[in-house]
């Protein structure tokens, strides 16, 4: 992996895929996610790629259909596809997690990322290329 400069928003992605690595069908990516005061759960859902989170700072809250916990480092999250999820970090640090996504699901994130002035529609729209769906935030 190479390294990157951080990102705008939420979530600061800290190493990305180099364009070899691309090829395979799973990458892990590292995520710092800032502390929020008040977070907004993005509660959506991939129909048909799986996501895991393993914790290596901070805590990471997640929300798996109508379960919600705290995972402390060394702990593992798994999102199977078509469950309904949510994360962000339970603050007051800030969570780093190393993440293992497929292509797609990256590729979806990058052009959230590549959006910052998006309404809901273009969100949703989004969602929707990639084979997932956004559900509420």
């Amino acid at each position: 992996m190479s390294e990157s400069a951080p990102s705008e928003g939420p979530i600061t992605r800290i190493r990305r895929p180099t364009l070899h690595d691309r090829t395979a069908e799973l990458l892990m990516v590292e995520w710092t996610l800032p502390a929020i005061d008040s977070p907004t759960p993005q509660v959506h859902v991939h129909h048909h790629d799986d996501e895991l989170w393993y914790v290596m700072e901070g805590r990471l809250v997640s929300r798996l259909g109508d379960q919600e916990s705290e995972t402390a480092p060394g702990g593992v999250v798994m999102a199977r596809h078509g469950t309904a999820h949510a994360f962000w970090c339970a603050g007051p640090a800030p969570t780093r997690c190393l993440t293992m996504m497929t292509k797609r699901g990256l590729q979806l994130l990058e052009e959230l990322e590549a959006t910052p002035l998006r309404t809901q529609e273009m969100v949703e729209a989004i969602f929707r290329k990639y084979d997932s769906e956004f559900l509420a935030g």
